[in-house]
Parts: structure tokens; sequence; C-alpha cells
């Protein structure tokens, strides 16, 4: 039995964290990341992040052994040694791709702090599913599959997609402040998440009672509802700048006003009702949608990086252009054929800025 258990330990962990991983790139609705980079970013999670958090965590532990009696020390190495040194060996990826312009806001760092903390979990896993089918009973061992894979491992994804989303906030923000306290706070957040589940485990496996391990489950539920939430606003709010930024390529004549209200949403880009017979639907959504990010990516960058932004959006128009199969002049202005344009312009839109 042992045997067959170390077998199905071996490949048990992968599918259920590539699974969450593809799930949650998926639901990045309007500009998903490229694979390439959210992988590299699961794979740091998967090996540099655990191997420097076994390294960090045996480093750390030693002031507490030498200064906390024995059994201090031991409770100590996972409620606050494992939090702290793991949280930032995951996170260290993210300080590292934050400037990359693919890592543009808040929902991005969601995305990508979570592939960290699932890579992390998935490595995690194989090491505590290979030990446990080692030496525990079949029982016990299902048991600690079942809360590893549905809560521990996922736990990780949402502390360090706390991380992601505070550096994500910050991207553009000019404010030093801002860069200083909320990147620290976002780790903080993971950290005590961290913590305190470590904190019920440690207490339901010293006490050789299940009510602590439920009341974490019921946080790390909680958790999920919470952060869930926050995503689900960030992508409102990438949705509302989607129509603000293409209603002022409406004004320029660019793109229908009616095609602003679809691509805006995700689900009223269903159907090609909306589209001329032709287009290509999914390069043309994926044209303008990246067009409005780097419109509203060029207003918030520095000076310096401007001119990187507004060559993109040259780029795209053209791109959108001829996806759409029209021929706009360079910098077409208001007025002539495209004045009928002006009332087109969604409800609520700031004035027209090029």
């Amino acid at each position: 039995m042992k045997l067959i258990l170390l077998f199905v330990s071996v490949f048990l962990p992968y599918g259920p964290m590539l699974f969450l991983l593809w799930l949650v790139w998926w639901l990045d609705r309007y500009e998903r990341e490229p694979i390439w980079l959210v992988s590299l970013v699961f794979i740091w999670g998967a090996v540099g992040g655990i191997f420097f958090g076994i390294l960090g965590s045996l480093i750390v532990s030693v002031p507490f052994q030498l200064v906390f009696p024995a059994a201090m020390a031991q409770a100590a190495g996972p409620i606050v040694v494992a939090p702290l040194v793991e949280e930032t060996t995951k996170g260290l990826i993210l300080v590292l791709i934050v400037f990359n312009r693919n890592f543009d806001n808040m929902t991005d760092g969601f995305v990508y702090g979570a592939a960290t903390g699932l890579g992390f979990g998935m490595t995690e896993n194989l090491m505590y599913f290979i030990i446990g089918a080692a030496m525990a009973d079949p029982f016990q061992w299902m048991e600690m599959v079942i809360i590893r894979t549905l809560f521990t491992a996922p736990m990780h994804a949402f502390a360090s997609s706390c991380f992601g989303a505070a550096l994500g906030f910050c991207k553009f923000r000019k404010s030093i402040l801002a860069w200083l306290f909320l990147p620290l706070a976002g780790l903080g957040c993971g950290m005590t998440m961290h913590g305190v589940w470590n904190s019920f485990a440690v207490v339901s496996e010293t006490i050789q009672h299940d009510l602590p391990l439920i009341i974490s489950i019921l946080l790390v539920i909680t958790e999920f509802a919470l952060l869930f939430g926050v995503f689900q606003l960030s992508l409102l709010l990438e949705s509302r700048m989607i129509r603000r930024e293409l209603g002022r390529e409406v004004a320029r004549g660019l793109i229908p006003a009616e095609h602003v209200r679809h691509i805006a949403s995700y689900f009223g880009r269903f159907g090609r009702s909306w589209l001329p017979r032709g287009v290509d639907k999914g390069r043309y959504i994926r044209a303008a949608t990246t067009l409005a990010f780097r419109r509203a990516e060029r207003n918030m960058a520095p000076a310096g990086g401007k001119q990187f932004y507004q060559g993109e959006i040259e780029r795209l128009r053209a791109e959108v252009s001829k996806t759409l199969g029209t021929a706009l002049p360079q910098g077409a202005q208001i007025g002539g054929p495209q004045q009928q344009m002006i009332h087109m312009v969604p409800p609520g839109s700031p004035p027209v800025r090029s």
C-alpha cells in the first residue's frame, strides 16, 4: 500500500495546481497575461521560492532555538518563521517583474501573486505527500491530501496575491509614500494569513482536536471571498477604463461607438451580431482592448516612458483600422464626416483627449 501511495504522491500535486493556475489566468478577462511570464512566475514559486524558503527558514530559526525553550522554538517555526521567510521568497519574483510592461495594474498583481503561490504550494504538497505516504496510514494521508490541496496551497496563492496586488496598484503611482507603505502592507497581509493558518494547524495538532482546523478552513474561505471581491472590483475598474479610453477613440473616428460597450463587457463580447461581416473578432477585441490599456498607461507613465506607449498606441490604432477594414487618416480631427461620432461617445465619458 505504501508503494502505491508513494507512486500516487509523485504525480498528484500537479493537476490541481495547474488547473487553479489556468483558472486564475482565465479570470483576468480583459487583458490576459502572457503565458510565458505567468509560467515563469509559477516555476519560480515551485523551485526558487521553495529552495530559498527552506534555506531562509533554517537560518532564521537559529535565533529562536538559541533564545527560546525547545517547545516554543518548535512552534515558532510554522507560526512565525515560515510566514516571514516563505512570503518573502515567493514575492521576490514579483519585485523583479513589477517593472515589466506586461505587469500593468492590480489585476495583474493578483494573477502573478497567485501564480508564485500556487507554484510554491505544488512543490510543498509534493514533499508533504511523499513524506505522508511513507509515514502515515492511508486515511491520514488522504486527509492531508484533501486539506493541503483544497486549502493550504490556495492559502499560499491568496497570501502572495496580496503582495502582488499592492505592487500592481503602485505600478504607475508617483507617490514615494505609496511605494513605501502599500507593498509592505500587502506583504504583511500575506504573512498574517499564512501565520494564522499555521497557528490553527499547530493548535489542532497539539490538542488533537479538529475544531481549530475547521475554524482555519472557514477563515480561508472568507479570505477567498474577500480577495475574489477585490479582484472583481479591479476588473470593474478595468472595464470602466476601457470604456473611457475607447470613447476617446470613438471621437477620433477609429471605432464605432456601439462597439465600445461590447468590448468593455466580458459577456458583451459574445456573439458576432455587433461586428461587420468578415471582421476577425478575436484580433479586433485584443487590439482594441490593448489600445485602451496603452492609452491609460501612457497617461500615467513618467515622461521618459511615454514614448514607448505612444508608439504602441499608433501601432494598435493601425491594427484596429486594418482589422475593421477601414482607412482613417492619422490624427483625424472631429468634424466633417466624423462629426456624427461626437453623439456616439458613451454617456459619462470624460472630455476628449487624443
